[in-house]
């Protein structure tokens, strides 16, 4: 089968979708009879130093497809003008294409430039989203919160390489938060309220903040965090690859109070870490962490997220290596690329 995945989005390797087709293509490629190629249509790939990419301007895109005669083509991401002529292109050569949405058809989602985004679904994008053959989820809470369905909706998650080293976990815990400083909608305002809560109630453990984002977020959680006395708040700048690896596998547990996601990939590399999530039922994967005893649910209000930590710690403490050993066991048994990648290649197999 030959596959192409089309994508407008930026190729930065520090994460994101790029490492995620990086990875997906190059595994889909071990698999006989699979050839799987990532079509770039704005950014260069040098730096990818990946044979799975490559550079092909949208005026060129119909005679490399044409050329090349793909039997499937996956639309990465949704929001971005150039997939209208894509979907034309599509169209016209009679070539089925699926729309891999990473989260943007998320009723929660929607919900950030509603009006704009509604009324660009029903004219702009109205056809790239009807003559799609399917749309490709994370995961079922993805599926189960988005606004459009068809009767050829496949479900293949992001996966990851399981190779980070776990250090000895610390007695005294450290929990951290890794991602965009968005404080609303990566529920961040909750968590600091709920740690406010923690401090007077004299809860002594260490929390630290791992991210970037606008000088005005920054500067709020700084702000609101400099009074606590018994929690050692720390605000950091992103950390990246190998440095992030080495730093956040001697932490104890990863929080995520996001209100909505597709399917978080620092929930992944947590996991990897053996480390446990504190997540909340937005990011999709509470209902996971809880059936496989590697995480737990988080409420919405501050109150009740401040009353769920004190559980949460006390549950660690008495089975720190039980953790530990389940987020392992659970990343390669489930979310290694190969699985991914034969599990892409079967669903999309089905519907050749």
């Amino acid at each position: 089968m030959k596959l192409i995945h089309i994508t407008a989005t930026h190729l930065n390797s520090a994460g994101g979708i790029p490492v995620v087709l990086k990875n997906l293509a190059e595994a889909q490629n071990r698999i006989p009879d699979m050839n799987a190629t990532v079509v770039s249509l704005n950014a260069d790939v040098e730096h990818l130093h990946s044979d799975c990419f490559v550079r092909v301007k949208l005026d060129g895109l119909e005679k490399y497809l044409q050329k090349q005669k793909p039997d499937i083509v996956i639309i990465h991401s949704f929001f971005h003008p150039e997939y209208m002529r894509v979907a034309q292109i599509l169209i016209r050569n009679h070539i089925r294409y699926y729309i891999e949405p990473h989260g943007s058809f998320m009723k929660a989602g929607m919900g950030k430039s509603r009006l704009k985004k509604t009324v660009a679904n029903a004219t702009v994008f109205r056809r790239l989203i009807k003559r799609a053959y399917g749309y490709i989820y994370l995961n079922k809470g993805e599926m189960k919160r988005s606004l459009y369905h068809t009767k050829h909706d496949i479900i293949i998650p992001n996966g990851i390489i399981p190779d980070a080293q776990v250090h000895e976990k610390p007695d005294n815990i450290k929990m951290y938060y890794i991602g965009r400083y968005d404080i609303h909608e990566k529920g961040i305002d909750t968590l600091i309220d709920a740690l406010s809560i923690l401090d007077q109630r004299g809860c002594s453990f260490a929390f630290d903040f791992f991210g970037d984002g606008e000088k005005e977020s920054i500067a709020f959680i700084r702000e609101r965090t400099a009074h606590l006395k018994n929690i050692a708040v720390r605000v950091n700048g992103p950390v990246y690859h190998e440095e992030k690896d080495k730093l956040l596998s001697g932490y104890n547990i990863s929080v995520l109070l996001s209100l909505h996601e597709g399917l978080p990939m620092t929930v992944l590399e947590s996991w990897n870490y053996g480390n446990p999530c504190f997540v909340t039922a937005g990011t999709n994967m509470a209902e996971e962490c809880v059936k496989a005893q590697i995480g737990w649910l988080a409420g919405s209000g501050a109150e009740e997220v401040a009353a769920q930590t004190e559980l949460l710690l006390k549950e660690y403490a008495n089975d720190k290596d039980g953790y530990v050993k389940r987020c392992r066991e659970h990343i390669a048994r489930k979310y290694t690329w190969d699985k991914i990648a034969r599990r892409s290649c079967c669903l999309l197999k089905q519907h050749e």
